[in-house]
């Protein structure tokens, strides 16, 4: 009497990898929700009660407390920022520059950091604020 043996093709069990995927989705779609201030540096912006909602494809340029700029993640020297601001427009002729900057930056190191980056070309601008809580109904503020 001969014994008939069928060979079982080796199979990968996706369930464990299912449910890691479904963990990973977790995990990003609840701590990228916390994020706020994009930077990843501690500023406190100014307050505004009437904020544009920008779209999210902008170039960042941050001020920080200090005085030190930086494009995206990466600090610049205040003469080297036109020629970042031109190697963005380079990519998008359309590109809006969002200006990040610490309640405590003057005056005069902010309208630096705009001439530079008009200087490189950049005439789409934004100025990032907090939005201020709604007042009160009936509230004198």
């Amino acid at each position: 009497m001969e014994i008939v043996r069928r060979k079982r093709k080796p199979r990968i069990d996706l369930v464990p990898l299912v449910d890691m995927m479904c963990y990973l989705i977790f995990f990003f779609m609840i701590f990228t929700s916390f994020r706020t201030n994009t930077s990843g540096m501690p500023l406190e912006l100014p307050r505004a009660a009437t904020p544009k909602e920008l779209a999210s494809d902008i170039v960042l340029v941050t001020v920080d407390g200090a005085g030190e700029i930086f494009v995206g993640d990466k600090r610049v020297a205040i003469a080297d920022l036109p020629a970042d601001v031109g190697e963005a427009l380079r990519k998008d002729p359309e590109e809006t520059f969002a200006i990040m900057a610490d309640k405590s930056v003057t005056y005069e190191q902010l309208i630096s950091v705009v001439d530079a980056i008009r200087t490189g070309g950049g005439v789409h601008l934004a100025l990032a604020v907090e939005r201020k809580p709604a007042a009160a109904p009936g509230g004198n503020d």
